[in-house]
């Protein structure tokens, strides 16, 4: 839940991603900003727009215009690192979920533009206009935020983008591959089959595969191993070098 971003038991993240911008208070939103600020977090608000044709919500410090008319535009890619080479794969399909019913996914319609301040960096510009549909906002502080009003998904390609820029371990650069490492176990559930291949967290080593895929390690800290099927997850037992 986007409200254990305020918990301070909870440890936060070298990016700290909202799927859709929380429904916080002045308040909350100036704790959680303190907190990124304590442990040097990215912030990544996401999806919002208001809620109403032709108007200009100012929400989280971000001024969020919903233009009316037409479908959604697809994000074009600005010249920024954290985008340059994504066009059409900035943002994937809108959130989907389980119920009673059947498959759920949300239905969005035209997205918003956001008012840029000085010193505002333009990720993205929807399609066939110069309005910003995705920004970067650095504070006094050093924290960096990035605000979104288009909707979907944010790619996997941008955020192994961001997660290099915020100095974090990429562990894959296959967006059908899911990686967890922590407790001593690296944790791989793959989408499609055949060769993967996954970089080994630093200062560690593989040194058992309690799933039994066959597997083996190169110098350079790559795990490479043969997924049998589709949606296969494997486990890799860790040890320090």
């Amino acid at each position: 839940m986007a409200k254990d971003a305020l918990n301070p038991a909870l440890q936060l993240p070298k990016i700290l991603w909202f799927p859709l911008l929380p429904d916080f208070t002045e308040d909350e939103f100036a704790l959680v900003r303190r907190r990124a600020d304590e442990s040097g977090s990215v912030i990544v608000w996401g999806y919002y727009r208001p809620f109403q044709v032709g108007t200009t919500a100012a929400v989280a410090g971000y001024d969020f215009t919903y233009e009316p008319g037409g479908a959604a535009a697809p994000l074009r890619a600005g010249a920024h690192a954290l985008t340059s080479g994504l066009e059409g794969k900035i943002l994937g399909e809108s959130y989907s979920g389980f119920t009673y019913g059947g498959t759920f996914r949300m239905a969005y319609e035209s997205p918003a533009h956001i008012t840029c301040r000085p010193g505002d960096e333009v990720l993205a510009t929807y399609d066939g206009s110069r309005a910003a549909g995705m920004i970067l906002r650095k504070f006094e502080s050093g924290r960096v935020e990035i605000a979104n009003g288009a909707p979907g998904a944010f790619s996997p390609r941008f955020f192994r983008n961001l997660a290099r820029q915020a100095g974090a371990e990429v562990f894959s650069d296959n967006d059908n591959v899911v990686v967890f490492a922590e407790a001593g176990m690296l944790s791989v559930a793959c989408e499609r089959g055949g060769e993967i291949t996954v970089r080994i967290p630093a200062g560690s080593r593989v040194v058992a595969c309690p799933t039994g895929q066959k597997w083996t390690t190169s110098p350079d800290g790559v795990l490479r191993f043969l997924a049998a099927n589709d949606g296969e997850i494997a486990f890799f037992k860790l040890q320090s070098k």
